[in-house]
């Protein structure tokens, strides 16, 4: 696949980080000069093509002598000088895991539209999987002329690079992510469960000259069908921990294999958080979903988006649960709509736990409600057919189901766990975590002398070390009849204000 082609003329172009690159034109010899940096990616190779030409026209300066400084994310390739009788340079980096990282000279054909005599060879684990080749070029001399100092470029073209991270989930299992990198090599990939937060690294170099020089940075994850937690409506994404502007974030819902979150950022927004970051050679992202998102998920006809809230949020076994949904167009995204529908819930392949047929409400959430069976627990489907009477008209959204907590004497549900250690982590707000308790208090889990009224709830009404203690409990720094009591303690004192119904 090719992922950028030769600049035609009149084209300018600066795009550090890009696939290809134009970078300024500058005076040379009298008249004005520049340096086309082209990449080409095939399945283990990344060929990469140095033209030094002239700035009005396009046309390469042969007999030229270049000195190129070159290096793959943060290792060094190599420093080398190289003649080129066409004004090209042409470098080929193959993926071997048994080659010596040796620069080797050998014929060549034409790639990229260009002919050359000879094409410079590099093979070593990993070097033609793609990343970021930085090239720092020097114009010796050119047709006779030997300038009082080397002409300095320097580029860089980035090539996309796929790695998959496979998360071993309790509940969901086995899910394996894709991510695709537009600028830099990805490492430290971690997911935590408990915030539903995913986090990896990318080298950056936070410098005002490389921003100056850089469009956009773009980054892309995937997240399976059958994962559950993270098939949201909105994420919340920080870079070095700062929020970025919502418009830098697009969600492609479109598929029905996976979830495409885009993070792109142009030039302006990287100054916006290098102002705040400063000067580090890093970029952490951290993408949770966001407080106010819901399961959302596009019918296979792309007609229709289905936003689902659960209550509570993790089903639960032995009693009644609520599904609300709202049914909109996709185009435009915010308009709910009043269309018949189809819906059932389907756990095991073949076992119905609700099935039933109704029209939406273009004013108000439609919501149903259902019954699981004692002792079910794991995924199961929420599935939405017939919508607006369309056979085409289809979606499904994985839910989890979960029963009291093995061994514990309290009978916890596992959605409380989840529920108490997001609002630990700050990926849900207080109101859900108050109601939580709730939930324990008149299911008689949690014993309480007396109750006080939340009618004027804040968010900085429950101390910052409450989180702390709640944190706690979910990492199993405390046991379950210390969290409860704890929980009962803190209720009657109204530290954590509990409305019962």
């Amino acid at each position: 696949m090719i992922l950028c082609t030769v600049v035609p003329p009149n084209l300018v172009a600066h795009g550090h980080g890009t696939g290809i690159e134009v970078l300024p034109p500058v005076p040379f010899n009298d008249r004005l000069v520049t340096v086309v940096v082209d990449s080409e990616k095939t399945e283990s190779e990344v060929l990469v093509s140095i033209s030094f030409i002239q700035d009005d026209n396009r046309d390469p300066i042969g007999d030229t002598t270049l000195y190129i400084d070159a290096r793959r994310g943060q290792n060094q390739l190599f420093t080398q000088e190289f003649w080129a009788g066409d004004g090209v340079v042409k470098l080929r980096f193959v993926s071997d895991d048994s080659g010596d990282g040796i620069l080797y000279e050998n014929s060549s054909g034409g790639f990229l539209g260009l002919l050359s005599d000879v094409t410079y060879t590099m093979s070593g684990p990993g070097l033609g999987d793609g990343g970021l080749y930085s090239l720092d070029i020097s114009i010796l001399s050119s047709q006779g002329y030997v300038p009082p100092e080397p002409l300095l470029f320097n580029s860089a073209v980035s090539v996309p690079m796929t790695f998959l991270y496979t998360i071993n989930d309790q509940y969901w299992g086995a899910q394996t992510m894709q991510f695709i990198t537009y600028y830099d090599v990805l490492y430290n990939m971690e997911y935590d469960a408990t915030g539903r937060t995913i986090s990896f690294e990318m080298p950056f170099e936070w410098h005002e000259d490389i921003i100056n020089q850089i469009d956009v940075v773009h980054v892309e994850f995937a997240v399976p069908e059958t994962f559950g937690d993270l098939l949201v409506s909105d994420f919340d994404i920080k870079i070095n921990g700062l929020d970025l502007s919502p418009t830098t974030i697009t969600i492609d819902d479109y598929f029905l294999e996976y979830r495409t979150v885009h993070l792109v950022l142009p030039r302006g927004e990287l100054f916006r958080l290098y102002e705040q970051t400063g000067d580090t050679d890093i970029m952490r992202v951290t993408a949770r979903p966001s407080l106010d998102s819901v399961y959302s998920s596009v019918t296979a006809n792309g007609q229709y988006r289905i936003l689902v809230d659960l209550e509570p949020p993790i089903p639960v076994s032995g009693q009644s649960n609520t599904v609300s949904f709202n049914i909109t167009y996709v185009f435009p995204s915010s308009l709910v709509v009043s269309v018949p529908y189809d819906v059932r819930i389907v756990y095991d392949s073949d076992m119905v736990l609700y099935s039933g047929s109704g029209v939406s409400d273009e004013n108000n959430p439609s919501s149903i409600v259902f019954n699981v069976p004692p002792d079910i627990q794991g995924p199961a489907l929420l599935q939405f057919s017939n919508v607006d009477d369309n056979d085409l008209a289809a979606a499904t959204l994985p839910i989890m189901f979960n029963t009291a907590s093995n061994g514990s004497t309290n009978l916890i549900p596992d959605w409380i766990r989840n529920t108490v250690g997001w609002w630990a982590q700050g990926t849900i707000d207080d109101v859900s975590f108050v109601r939580a308790m709730a939930f324990l208090i008149e299911n008689d889990v949690i014993q309480v002398d007396a109750t006080s009224s939340y009618t004027d709830y804040d968010n900085s009404d429950i101390e910052p070390w409450v989180r702390s203690t709640a944190q706690w409990w979910v990492d199993g720094l405390l046991s379950d009849d210390e969290f409860l009591a704890s929980v009962a303690f803190l209720v009657e004192e109204g530290v954590i204000p509990v409305e019962l119904g």
